[in-house]
């Protein structure tokens, strides 16, 4: 019924407790696949002590490459018709998964199921019946934020993560979120989360130097080239200040070609203008300010 994909990288202590909240809940029908990011603590050794449980599946990889690599891995070795991602500094709530297998039964016409995570809890406190999310509603911020996602196993084996990039899922799941629209929420609360942590991938997102700002301007460049469509029917404001900022971080690492293809997707004049004007500036220049900017803000 359900794979439980969890990646994995140098938090033995969390995933310890990741799998010890899904073991007691098991049932026929479920399974656990952990892929381990090339670990340097003691994950490792740990993944041996589980070796004995025939529900749980073990991918090592070979190098480091970052979450997005891992997740595939795991969509690829999941053998149910449903896969629910977890993060390893995640713990499932108590009798969540038969409420999780439950309301999927129930609605057999979905392919993607929507759950309340506990640092939402406050957010959908007054929320007691299911809700439907469409496409739209993602693309013109409606609905934000993180959720516990549970999806048909073949829209996710044919339409994996973006491996060239560390983070930036929200490429993908904008794309799976299109294809399974309707989503439905369900007012569940089923994983406990772990935020803040001094290794999480927002830390490393820091616009602290050109690598960092040429990555994060490839991922918007693919984000405007795959949406930018839609964006005209759903979000276009998207196509306005934030197709700006976009222009900035791609000025400031010198692929104005890059940047003049976005410029075409503007939807005014002023933006337009506004785009070729940021090309006039000297990319060293345009970097520094978004370094010293991002610093002051701590983004």
């Amino acid at each position: 019924m359900i794979s439980i994909v969890i990646p994995t990288y140098n938090r033995v202590s969390s995933l310890q407790a990741c799998v010890e909240s899904i073991v007691p809940q098991y049932y026929p029908g479920l399974e656990i696949v952990i892929v381990d990011d090339c670990s340097t603590d003691l994950t490792r050794e740990y993944l041996k002590d589980l070796a004995h449980y025939d529900f749980i599946k073990i991918y090592l990889n070979k190098e480091n490459h970052g979450v997005n690599y891992s997740r595939n891995r795991g969509v690829e070795l999941a053998s149910q018709k449903f896969i629910l991602f977890l993060d390893s500094d995640d713990q499932l709530v108590d009798g969540s998964l038969v409420k999780v297998k439950e309301s999927i039964e129930a609605r057999p016409a979905f392919t993607h199921f929507l759950y309340v995570v506990s640092d939402r809890m406050e957010e959908f406190r007054h929320v007691t019946e299911p809700q439907l999310i469409r496409y739209e509603d993602w693309l013109n911020g409606k609905v934000t934020g993180d959720f516990m996602h549970v999806v048909l196993a073949d829209v996710l084996k044919k339409h994996l993560f973006f491996e060239e990039f560390r983070m930036f899922e929200h490429l993908n799941w904008l794309r799976v979120k299109k294809l399974t629209s309707p989503q439905i929420l369900l007012p569940i609360v089923t994983a406990e989360r772990e935020r803040d942590r001094p290794d999480s991938l927002t830390s490393s997102s820091k616009l602290k130097n050109v690598s960092i700002i040429r990555t994060k301007f490839n991922a918007e460049k693919l984000y405007y080239s795959m949406y930018h469509n839609d964006l005209v029917l759903y979000n276009p404001k998207s196509l306005r200040f934030k197709l700006v900022e976009t222009i900035l971080l791609g000025a400031a690492c010198n692929q104005k070609s890059d940047c003049r293809t976005l410029i075409g997707f503007a939807d005014t004049k002023s933006i337009k203008m506004a785009g070729n004007l940021i090309l006039l500036f000297p990319s060293a220049l345009v970097r520094y300010g978004i370094i010293k900017y991002s610093k002051a803000k701590g983004r």
